[in-house]
């Protein structure tokens, strides 16, 4: 698989994250087209490492991380500062991406810290 290749394949799988598997057609097709703005793949970047800290999506090598609630923070703390500071200027989808992330990311990390497992 060219590299090529695996960032389309990494990119659908970003997307299939933040769409979900019961999003109407229409929306989906909406999100799909937010995917490609810049501030969306940030946005999908971020989420995507925090769920890595919190450690429920393996590394580039394949590696099952450590939750590490710490950092996940860090990256929820970034997400709701782009949150605030994006207020009035992001277009309908990109505000749909960045409330699905902060959902998504916010909900897996009290799952995380709930299972009490011990932090890096």
């Amino acid at each position: 698989m060219s590299s090529e290749e695996k960032k389309t394949e990494e990119s659908q799988a970003a997307e299939d994250e933040i769409l979900g598997a019961g999003a109407p057609e229409e929306e989906a097709a909406a999100a799909v087209q937010a995917m490609s703005s810049g501030f969306s793949r940030f946005a999908a970047s971020l989420h995507m490492a925090c769920l890595y800290h919190l450690g429920l999506v393996p590394g580039p090598g394949g590696e099952n991380p450590k939750p590490n609630l710490e950092l996940a923070r860090e990256n929820i703390d970034i997400l709701e500062m782009l949150q605030d500071k994006t207020k009035g200027n992001l277009d309908v989808h990109e505000e749909r991406v960045l409330r699905g992330v902060l959902s998504e990311v916010r909900m897996a990390f009290l799952d995380v810290a709930n299972r009490g497992e011990k932090p890096n």
